[in-house]
């Protein structure tokens, strides 16, 4: 089985209302006009929505949904992962599915739940910014915690097909991390030691520097920039990081390297970053 792009996060809320300004005047990102009451869906591109924010208990994350490689058959998905004892089921996701249950969803060893679309049958829209920017290029990857890094690497790649990208050790900071890759984008799963399951941080890729620029400076009049502007030391993505109305990070960015396949090494860095991404200390929560 294989995986090809980070299809969309579904996540709850204490209070999902948080998000229906948050999205259009910070990210640029519209809504969906069709969400459930009491849901807000977060759009950035033809698709239904990329990110989903639900009520909830608390603020976490419920799934990640990821569409499956062309070619690749739903059900036989499903049949790879029963007979690896995953356990999946059939279920919907709305917007994502069509007339009945045709999302296979799983659960992996670290507590999070998986969930394949196969995205030539998902519906689409017309797709329009929320405010001036040159666009989006996609939602682009999620970090997410896991107990032992090298055990996430083998069932990720073992199971849903992700490639290594490389690692990277940052001994004084106890910082552990691993990049996979389903596509050309350098990755679309980032792991990192925890000892509880956590969403960091999602990325959004927009199409110009510019836009990192002038959403910075509107992050930071709303007292929501967490750091400053940097490169990457290994996708070479110039972004920066803002709180969402969630208890997860966006890195908002531009510039994601892709990867050739017949030429990439996994690399071993010990710094995250070339330059800058220094955090902001007076943040506001």
């Amino acid at each position: 089985m294989n995986v090809s792009a980070l299809a969309y996060v579904e996540t709850e809320s204490t209070d999902p209302g948080r998000w229906a300004s948050f999205a259009p005047e910070v990210l640029g990102a519209p809504l969906a006009g069709d969400a459930p009451p009491g849901d807000v869906e977060v759009r950035f591109d033809e698709r239904h929505h990329r990110i989903a924010v639900r009520p909830g208990s608390a603020d976490g994350l419920v799934a990640l949904g990821w569409e499956l490689a062309a070619g690749g058959s739903i059900r036989d998905a499903f049949d790879e992962l029963a007979a690896k004892g995953l356990d999946p089921v059939w279920t919907t996701r709305h917007g994502w599915s069509g007339a009945g249950d045709d999302i296979v969803a799983f659960g992996d060893p670290f507590g999070y739940r998986h969930e394949l679309v196969d995205a030539t049958e998902a519906p689409t829209a017309p797709f329009a910014r929320a405010r001036d920017i040159a666009g989006f290029l996609a939602v682009g990857h999620a970090v997410v915690g896991v107990p032992e890094r090298e055990e996430a690497i083998r069932f990720y790649t073992e199971t849903m097909g992700f490639r290594l990208s490389d690692r990277i050790d940052v001994a004084e900071r106890g910082l552990h991390l691993a990049f996979l890759r389903c596509s050309s984008r350098h990755h679309s799963l980032a792991v990192y030691r925890s000892d509880r399951p956590n969403l960091l941080h999602i990325m959004v890729e927009v199409a110009a520097r510019e836009d990192v620029e002038s959403t910075l400076a509107i992050c930071e009049e709303r007292g929501v920039a967490l750091s400053e502007v940097g490169q990457h030391s290994n996708d070479r993505t110039i972004s920066f990081y803002l709180r969402t109305p969630s208890a997860f990070e966006i890195e908002y960015g531009f510039g994601s390297l892709e990867v050739d396949e017949d030429t990439w090494e996994v690399g071993a860095l010990t710094v995250t970053s070339e330059w800058g991404h220094r955090r902001n200390t007076q943040a506001r929560p």
